[in-house]
């Protein structure tokens, strides 16, 4: 499994050395995101020997197709990405006296620019925002100049079961998506184990927005103060439909029961 991608190189000299089934697994692409021809000649010999390769998104899988014309349609197999539903079940949520949007991670201006985030919050009344993990400064700085100190709480790294806590008890899970179609932000399965609505932001060919969207887990937006603040009085309002029973697809017993199925046929 990778990352790291160097997992992938000892396991082809492995395979060099032994006639056994070789899986390949990726958590995000390799080749298919960097610009450097070097990760290219290293990855084309790694899926010419690998027996199977698992990828976590559909686009990703065409996208290895489409650069690796030796690659036929059953070698490559989509597993996404899950969560543990037995951690989740067993931790209580947190109460909060009013609504309250909660985003756990590390934020930054450079990955996702949440500034227009905090625009529409601003126009909120009644409504605080917690942010876990380690905001840039620049995001810090930004809520100081907008004047709403007093609705963000930036708690810093936390365990996390305290992380699963607020993520259980909120009002609003907020996600920035990954343009591209090649990847799926994390937090997208854990905020399917809170079963809490999510507030999805999406960029260009966001394979995260299909998702929320294709499972009724909440709203997804443009990253703009305006659709973000309609979103968020949406959601408060109620006025929209989320299918918590959707998202137990994406459970990590599903996934290793395909996972085992892959395993079983290429067995011997």
């Amino acid at each position: 499994s990778a990352f790291p991608f160097t997992s992938h190189i000892v396991a082809y000299f492995l395979k060099k050395r032994g006639n056994f089934p070789w899986i390949t697994d990726y958590g995000d692409p390799w080749a298919l995101i960097s610009a450097n021809s070097l990760d290219y000649l290293i990855e084309k010999k790694i899926v010419c020997k690998s027996t199977k390769i698992i990828v976590t998104t559909e686009e990703t899988k065409k996208g290895y197709l489409s650069m690796y014309p030796t690659l036929v349609d059953d070698q490559v197999i989509v597993i996404p990405q899950g969560y543990d539903e037995e951690r989740y079940n067993r931790i209580k949520p947190v109460k909060f006296e009013k609504p309250t949007v909660v985003f756990t991670g590390n934020l930054s201006y450079s990955a996702r620019d949440p500034k227009k985030f905090f625009d529409a919050l601003k126009k909120i009344d009644e409504i605080n925002c917690i942010i876990t993990g380690a905001p840039s400064v620049d995001i810090i700085t930004y809520v100081k100049k907008l004047g709403i100190e007093n609705k963000v709480n930036f708690t810093g790294v936390l365990p996390l079961e305290d992380v699963i806590a607020l993520q259980k008890g909120a009002t609003i899970l907020l996600c920035f998506g990954w343009g591209g179609g090649y990847q799926i932000p994390g937090k997208v399965f854990e905020y399917m184990a809170a079963k809490r609505p999510i507030l999805y932001i999406a960029y260009e060919k966001d394979a995260g927005a299909r998702i929320v969207e294709e499972y009724k887990l909440g709203l997804v937006v443009n990253n703009e103060a305006r659709s973000i603040s309609k979103a968020i009085q949406k959601i408060l309002s109620k006025d929209h439909r989320i299918d918590f029973k959707s998202s137990d697809f994406f459970s990590w017993r599903n996934h290793a029961k395909k996972l085992s199925k892959v395993i079983d046929e290429i067995s011997y």
